[in-house]
């Protein structure tokens, strides 16, 4: 989650396989006059995949339990974003939550979520973080691991084998394999070069199963200016650009998080554009906080900016709210109880809290939409 950058604090949430095919289509021998290998004729970053115009789409939140009232609220708007025209979906998992033993995969996990998402029409793009925002999220045997190491890519292709056909089975268009690994590029001085060539690894590989599936690693905007050229190394492996933009940003001299004037939304959103170079965007996280020296107007105003912004750019293909309800303080205690509070300068991780108990498009204490959700819904009707 691109907002919740700190100086020198990480914030986050916490096989081989050769196939040679004999083909009708574009092929080439080898110079031995051996076996004919498909070259792929589909460009995986045009998309293509992903139907129809209207892509706007949310995530729930992570929350452990909503009051009934919120429950019933976030049920209903849901089911107005669908009627509205919504027609992708999320899901996001880390490896260790698909490999829980060496070898062993819990498939459910993830089949559920995708076969649900079918279900109601939705397109999912995956996010399966091999790297987090705070780390590695690898198989407890593999902690320790270079990103490159060889096998931590097999065991990951391995992983992939059954994930990328029930995605595509599903409806899946896009594959994220890490979430915000520039957060620890400036603590690791190896992860950026070896992030590109774990992703252009798994690229070649997914694309021998499924040529039209995107593969891409999600960035926080927010580290844009500071890690531009490693971003941009990474960026060169991927099918299509994936990114984290927030409507506020560190203020590292107040120790606080400082909402973005319109102009600067508009400045951070070229630049991040412009660092894509030619490439389609897809915005994992979109969001806005209302707490801190923010509102819900705002927050509407924030959503509405980017969309105006998406109306007219063509790059901008497809985006995702974050989130729909406010983070529970019950959930906040959980995910806040391992960090080390003395590493915190004075009123960061408060603010940090209350950015992620006031984020949701709606009040997690009553399920009472604000302002922000008409406009969500506006833009995805527009959209159709």
């Amino acid at each position: 989650m691109g907002i919740f950058q700190t100086y020198g604090i990480r914030i986050g949430l916490k096989t081989t396989l050769i196939t040679l095919v004999f083909c009708s289509g574009a092929c080439q021998t080898d110079d031995a006059g051996g076996l004919e290998v498909e070259i792929p004729t589909v460009e995986a970053g045009e998309l293509p995949l992903l139907s129809g115009t209207n892509r706007i789409g949310m995530i729930e939140g992570f929350n452990i339990s909503n009051p009934s009232a919120t429950i019933d609220s976030m049920a209903v708007r849901w089911s107005e974003a669908k009627s509205a025209g919504m027609t992708v979906g999320r899901v996001q998992l880390d490896w260790s939550e698909l490999e829980t033993t060496p070898g062993s995969y819990d498939k459910t996990a993830l089949q559920g979520r995708l076969e649900d998402l079918k279900a109601q029409d939705l397109q999912p793009l995956l996010l399966i973080s091999a790297y987090d925002s705070d780390g590695t999220t690898v198989p407890f045997d593999l902690d320790g691991t270079r990103m490159n190491d060889e096998r931590l890519v097999n065991r990951f292709k391995a992983l992939l084998e059954w994930v990328v056909p029930m995605l595509v089975e599903n409806g899946g268009w896009a594959i994220s394999i890490s979430n915000e690994p520039d957060n620890s590029f400036g603590e690791i001085p190896t992860l950026a070069a070896d992030m590109a060539s774990f992703t252009g690894t798994v690229r070649d590989y997914v694309h021998t199963i499924s040529p039209e599936l995107a593969v891409t690693v999600t960035f926080a905007a927010g580290n844009l200016a500071v890690h531009s050229d490693a971003i941009r190394r990474i960026l060169a492996e991927c099918d299509v650009a994936c990114w984290n933009f927030y409507g506020s940003y560190l203020d590292a001299e107040n120790n606080t998080y400082t909402t973005k004037s319109v102009p600067e939304i508009y400045s951070s959103l070229d630049a991040l554009l412009k660092l894509s170079n030619t490439q389609k965007v897809v915005i994992q996280e979109l969001g806005m906080h209302i707490g801190l020296d923010s509102s819900p107007e705002i927050q509407r105003q924030f959503y509405q900016t980017f969309f105006e912004q998406m109306q007219v750019e063509a790059q901008l293909e497809a985006a995702f709210a974050f989130q729909l309800v406010d983070w529970s303080p019950e959930t906040l205690d959980i995910y806040t109880e391992s960090f080390d509070t003395e590493s915190f300068p004075p009123g960061l991780l408060e603010a940090f809290v209350e950015s992620l108990g006031t984020i949701g498009l709606l009040n997690q204490n009553n399920g009472q939409a604000r302002p922000a959700w008409d406009e969500l819904t506006l833009w995805i009707r527009r959209f159709r």
